[in-house]
């Protein structure tokens, strides 16, 4: 009979194995979060650490701005408390990974990366046989008249992001694994996940994904020069190709070249956020979660603003503090690249410093790996007690 640690792994992997599946909403990633929420209670696989207290002072300051501000949103009351309801959820999820890090270390990491790589490949694999229209019912797949990949995702714009620590965590299979296939392995999730981030036509993924490489080839590393050399080149010699074959398609090539620039849209966003900073200062308390849509009829496309104008001056405050300190803090584990628990660091700050950066032009504020990559940094550095 397996042990009750070993079930509940292979659950984790499961967990993460289904994020990707969010197309509907609660999604089977959702459901199953109940379950290992409950049996982590039921077998105490959560632990937490004095360090810790600040973060979750802070979530708990943002958790009651979120509620302060529902005073100012009676007009919109079932928006505004499905949004906190959804934002809730998130900051539980958060809780739990954060636990689970505290107690399990490395050996929990593992599992985490090897789950969502699966999850990123399905993901990538479906968008791209379905945006070429080499499966039935491919239209499921598209969005904005077909001309975009969302694949198991609601929108586009999430399914790229979605991606980019996979493709860093293939960089990394690359550079650190000794065995041939394990790099091969490495190399065609590269290849694909970056077709898939291409045929989003996410500017902000994009813009994520070049930053996002670029911190990790940036970052310290316990990886000689020479690997380093050798990963680049191979990356040039085996993915740029596959990246040149795609942007011949002429249906590509035209949506990415008119995508470059500005669109039409883009002077409504900024309306919006400008609009959305005036109301900031008139309503210092906030307008009450997620009714940035319904005050000013269009999305913020910003993170940060929507904070500031739904949840109030204490919101924002205690939102940046923490992660920014959380970002910090990756960067901590990076810098101490020979520590056990530093393994994915680099790709941890990466991405999370890329989504950060996305999040001025885009609304990340309910994106589950946000908030996966918001936990992954509180796993214990070396000089903290470790309860492996």
């Amino acid at each position: 009979m397996q042990s009750p640690r070993l079930a509940f792994f292979r659950l984790m992997w499961l967990w993460m194995a289904l994020s990707s599946f969010v197309a509907i909403e609660p999604s089977p990633h959702d459901y199953l979060f109940v379950l290992l929420f409950a049996v982590a209670i039921a077998f105490s696989f959560l632990s937490f650490q004095d360090y810790v207290l600040i973060p979750f002072f802070l979530m708990g300051i943002f958790l009651s701005a979120n509620l302060l501000s529902l005073f100012f949103s009676f007009a919109y009351l079932s928006r505004a408390l499905w949004f906190l309801g959804v934002t809730f959820y998130l900051l539980v999820t958060w809780f739990f990974l954060v636990g689970l890090l505290q107690t399990f270390g490395s050996r929990i990491l593992n599992i985490i990366f090897r789950g969502y790589m699966f999850a990123a490949l399905l993901a990538a694999f479906v968008g791209i046989l379905a945006y070429f229209g080499w499966i039935p019912w491919a239209e499921f797949f598209l969005k904005y008249g077909n001309m975009r990949v969302s694949s198991v995702f609601k929108d586009a714009n999430v399914f790229g992001p979605f991606l980019i620590p996979a493709v860093l965590y293939g960089i990394y299979l690359f550079e650190n694994k000794r065995d041939f296939l394990v790099r091969a392995y490495g190399v065609i999730a590269v290849i694909l996940l970056t077709l898939g981030v291409l045929l989003s036509f996410s500017r902000a993924a994009m813009g994520h994904y070049l930053i996002s490489l670029l911190l990790y080839f940036s970052l310290p590393s316990a990886v000689s020069l020479k690997k380093r050399i050798t990963t680049i080149l191979a990356l040039v010699i085996f993915v740029l190709p596959f990246i040149f074959i795609i942007l011949n398609q002429p249906q590509v090539n035209d949506l990415l070249f008119m995508r470059a620039g500005l669109q039409e849209y883009d002077s409504d966003r900024f309306g919006t956020q400008l609009a959305s900073l005036k109301m900031a200062m008139e309503r210092p308390l906030g307008i009450g979660p997620g009714l940035s849509e319904q005050i000013f009829n269009y999305a913020t496309h910003n993170t940060y603003v929507r904070v500031l104008t739904e949840n109030g001056v204490l919101g924002m405050l205690s939102f940046f503090y923490f992660v920014v300190l959380t970002l910090l803090r990756s960067i901590r584990h990076s810098l101490n690249i020979f520590g056990e628990n530093s393994r994915f660091s680099n790709i941890v700050t990466a991405t999370l410093a890329g989504i950060l950066l996305s999040s001025l032009v885009i609304d990340t504020l309910h994106w589950r790996h946000f908030w996966l990559f918001l936990a992954l940094p509180w796993i214990p550095l070396n000089n903290e007690r470790d309860s492996e």
